[in-house]
């Protein structure tokens, strides 16, 4: 299921990242996606207002269209984790961000995906609903 979703996510080349910030949603473009031991990872800058507001509530949700006409949604919660690995497989996947990020400098900030549901939507198949 993961995969199926990291598999989405790399293809689209883009996502939106839904986070609240208070009751208004913010709507963050994003393009970072990793598939680490298992987990659905995405990137951060800690100092950014989209870490900020996803410290403050992990609820996210993210949308994506494919070249075939799909689409995924998924609600999920973003959980910040500090293994050091999964960073640098973070950045060697994305190399241009080692220009502003090194791996435990305290900006560089992947979030695991997890507690998630997810649809792949079109107009041509039935919707396949996932869970991770």
């Amino acid at each position: 299921m993961k995969k199926r979703i990291f598999d989405f996510l790399k293809d689209a080349g883009m996502y939106s990242l839904e986070v609240m910030d208070g009751s208004q949603p913010r709507n963050c473009p994003k393009a970072t996606i990793d598939l680490f031991n298992g987990k659905l990872y995405i990137h951060a800058d800690r100092g950014h207002k989209a870490a900020k507001l996803i410290e403050s509530n992990p609820h996210v949700e993210l949308w994506s269209m494919n070249d075939n006409g799909e689409w995924l949604r998924a609600k999920c919660d973003a959980v910040r984790d500090e293994n050091i690995d999964e960073q640098k497989r973070m950045l060697n996947r994305y190399p241009h961000l080692k220009e502003q990020y090194q791996p435990g400098d305290g900006k560089t900030a992947v979030y695991e995906l997890k507690n998630g549901k997810a649809t792949i939507s079109s107009f041509k198949h039935p919707t396949v609903e996932l869970e991770f």
